[in-house]
């Protein structure tokens, strides 16, 4: 398990021990932006990563309806398509899957989130995701960072 550094300097800026955190605009787009930080893939944004989502929840919406409540499954997909809008768990799992159905990872990937002011992991995966690639991201309350490993 990873740990937090808790030395004073660092009060309020926490990092996790043996990452990096490269830092992005917290302006809704961060999960997007720092998640095209991490796979360093010329000509993949955010914003690509974001229409990307946008496409897998609109082409396979039915493997994402029993997650949205019924009177705002429309009004979801417009949202989450807008600049700015903040990720969620569903759009979060639409891009695992859109990630590896347009071939650009061999795998789901698997996104490791760290709560630095709580003190939580949360693992976003799916089920024989053992050879699957772990992108590791922190979250203060506010926005996503990408972490990448020292």
């Amino acid at each position: 398990m990873l740990e937090l550094s808790r030395n004073a300097e660092q009060l309020q800026n926490p990092t996790v021990v043996g990452f990096t955190r490269l830092r992005v605009a917290g302006d809704g787009n961060c999960f997007f932006e720092s998640l095209a930080r991490l796979l360093n893939i010329n000509g993949i944004d955010g914003m690509y990563l974001r229409a990307l989502a946008v496409a897998e929840l609109t082409d396979r919406f039915e493997l994402y309806r029993e997650s949205l409540e019924p009177f705002e499954a429309n009004t979801y997909i417009i949202s989450i398509s807008q600049r700015g809008t903040w990720v969620d768990g569903v759009a979060m799992s639409a891009l695992r899957n859109a990630l590896f159905r347009s071939g650009i990872l061999e795998m789901p990937p698997i996104f490791a989130l760290y709560h630095t002011r709580k003190e939580w992991w949360y693992f976003l995966r799916g089920v024989n995701d053992e050879q699957s690639q772990v992108f590791h991201f922190t979250y203060d309350g506010t926005r996503y960072d990408a972490l990448l490993r020292n």
